[in-house]
């Protein structure tokens, strides 16, 4: 949160056998739930330790750009945010964009972008970030 310079108040939970990690809201509360399994294969299959670096600021970036009621931008903006998380902690862009190419789709699914076209969101918030910019038109919600 310090990295992006957001003020996002959320609760951390630590799970096993979900096989994912994601953000919520559940009883007014923003949620971020990882499984510490999940994003270590992650890391293994994309030949990074920053893949669940990644996956984690999308996480936070779903915390920061809101939740829309369209499932593409939603994942969209997170993505950029997460670029831009990566970025600025100190991610080259591949390392940054190495996890969705390893594991994303190659076409579109009802609640998820292809993984080109999110890998090219993220590449472009760690552009931004590495020009010192950011673009708010990857948030609902934090203006």
């Amino acid at each position: 949160m310090r990295t992006l310079a957001f003020n996002v108040d959320f609760d951390i939970f630590i799970a096993e056998k979900e096989d994912n990690a994601f953000a919520s809201v559940a009883n007014g509360r923003k949620i971020l739930v990882v499984d510490v399994g999940f994003v270590s294969r992650i890391n293994r299959v994309a030949g990074t330790e920053w893949g669940a670096i990644q996956i984690i600021a999308h996480e936070v970036g779903h915390h920061i750009a809101g939740f829309g009621d369209d499932r593409h931008r939603s994942e969209l903006n997170a993505d950029y945010w997460s670029g831009q998380a990566c970025q600025r902690l100190g991610s080259a862009k591949d390392a940054a964009q190495k996890a969705i190419l390893a594991v994303g789709t190659d076409a579109d699914t009802p609640s998820h972008p292809n993984k080109r076209r999110r890998a090219d969101v993220i590449g472009q918030g760690w552009e931004d970030a590495k020009l010192g910019k950011i673009d708010y038109s990857f948030c609902d919600s934090c203006r």
